[in-house]
């Protein structure tokens, strides 16, 4: 007979890498999903790494509270993406949050 299982015995549930994307059009944010997944979608067999979405301005700080509401936190940028994203947070440049 097998011992009973328990929750720190079962592997996490794997959770979907389109799971903030969900969350935030059940909640009537506007989104358009970008970068790699948009790619794959398209056949491409590159690996999803990360989620890139964009959200309109006049939305962004309401889908960053309802993601921040759902348990995601915020992730800080690394030196070498900076440099490779240079518009992030400069004059005429667009926001960016990685959670």
């Amino acid at each position: 007979m097998s011992s009973p299982t328990n929750a720190e015995s079962q592997p996490p549930a794997e959770i979907s890498p389109f799971l903030p994307a969900a969350i935030l059009e059940s909640a009537g944010i506007k989104l358009c999903i970008v970068g790699n997944a948009a790619v794959i979608h398209f056949g491409s067999d590159l690996l999803l790494a990360d989620l890139d979405l964009a959200i309109a301005d006049e939305q962004f700080d309401l889908a960053l509270s309802i993601l921040h509401n759902e348990g995601f936190r915020d992730i800080d940028f690394h030196t070498c993406q900076l440099t490779s994203m240079p518009v992030v947070g400069g004059p005429g440049g667009w926001v960016a949050h990685r959670l």
